[in-house]
């Protein structure tokens, strides 16, 4: 049954109610009905306003009300050689499968984090496959890109166009032989051939919100625990990605994250006029230049950047290599790294071990970053 919501969800594609209204056809119409109740039933059926209140309501709850088990596998293994092989957490039901190759340095920084407490702690974090999860039920969940990438009134050739784009460099960002300095060429690449096709595309600011909401993102288990905590214990969020802004903005609003404390520092698009998209801001943000200090220098973004304040530790989230660069520049003496690694786990395994403090190992939760924050918590308890 077609919803009042649903018949709404027209008008954010003029071009298409237009035909309609001007009589191209009963087929055409049909057809054109049935394949946005194809993407809305694929989306959920979600309107994108208001639907906040349900997610949460829908959200799964973690058992991750403190760091104790994380901090009794570190204690009972710390002493341990060095080693990249994984082990498993639990925390309640939920269990982690963690690499954390030098234990006795994990420990230690745990520990610096509670006697700290929460008012020295500020949270780094990506978005794309860090926040945002990168597959459920067997399926790819889409970045930011990936959702503009949907945007309903692409052509065909537009597809195939983005498609071809991500198969040839999304293998060279993740290739574990490759430097970061040979790598980065093909990164701005990719970024700016993406950006040039979609504003030839026309992509219009009023279709924002229906694009996300047939988009099929989804959220880590346990986002409703992190940003309630974060926002309960005053600690400030930066998501720092080489995403798309508006769309996290707008991904934020669909599950009623609303923080006071959250600023996003990414790629935004820019509009003519008549709300149609005519490029994106400078300096364009890829994923190996995320660097603090290459943006707080930026007028425009210093008063978005959370690490402008005077905390000293910083929890430091993400899922490339390029992610370990976010806390560079920023005020801190210690930086604790959680990195997910979601594909290839085998190829990459032995370069995130050596980089990042843990490793969570295609784990769909943010059951580490909570208690990392429970930690911090403790507030001087150790």
């Amino acid at each position: 049954m077609l919803t009042d919501a649903f018949f709404s969800g027209l008008a954010a594609s003029p071009r298409r109610l237009s035909l309609l209204l001007a009589g191209a056809g009963a087929a055409a119409a049909a057809a054109y009905l049935l394949s946005v109740a194809y993407r809305r039933r694929r989306g959920g059926g979600r309107s994108i306003r208001g639907a906040g209140g349900a997610a949460r309501r829908r959200a799964l709850r973690l058992s991750v009300t403190s760091a104790e088990p994380l901090l009794h596998l570190l204690e009972q293994t710390c002493r341990d050689e060095p080693s990249e092989l994984p082990v498993v957490c639990q925390f309640g039901d939920t269990k982690c499968r963690l690499v954390m190759k030098n234990r006795r340095r994990v420990l230690e920084k745990l520990q610096s984090l509670m006697r700290g407490g929460p008012d020295a702690l500020e949270v780094i974090t990506d978005f794309d496959h860090t926040l945002s999860k990168f597959s459920e039920n067997g399926r790819r969940v889409p970045s930011s890109h990936g959702i503009m990438e949907s945007y309903p009134d692409l052509s065909a050739e537009d597809h195939k166009y983005f498609r071809e784009l991500y198969t040839k460099y999304y293998a060279i960002e993740i290739c574990p032989d490759m430097s970061d300095e040979e790598k980065l060429p093909h990164m701005i690449e990719w970024w700016t051939r993406s950006h040039d096709r979609m504003v030839l595309a026309g992509f219009q600011k009023s279709v924002l919100a229906q694009t996300v909401d047939v988009s099929g993102v989804a959220l880590r288990d346990g986002w409703h625990q992190f940003f309630d905590r974060l926002e309960e214990l005053g600690i400030p969020c930066l998501i720092f990605s080489a995403g798309i802004g508006d769309i996290i903005q707008e991904i934020l609003v669909h599950f009623d994250i609303r923080g006071k404390l959250i600023r996003v520092v990414s790629n935004f698009m820019l509009y003519n006029e008549k709300g149609v998209l005519r490029g994106f801001s400078e300096p364009l943000i890829h994923t190996f230049n995320k660097r603090f200090s290459a943006f707080a220098s930026s007028e425009a973004s210093a008063n978005d950047l959370v690490g402008a304040t005077d905390r000293r530790h910083v929890l430091l989230m993400g899922d490339t290599m390029g992610d370990l660069r976010m806390s560079e520049g920023c005020n801190a003496d210690l930086v604790l790294t959680v990195g997910y690694l979601n594909d290839r786990v085998q190829d990459r395994l032995s370069g995130y071990a050596d980089k990042f403090d843990i490793v969570c190992l295609e784990d769909p939760s943010l059951c580490v970053p909570l208690a990392v924050i429970e930690a911090a918590a403790t507030g001087g308890t150790a």
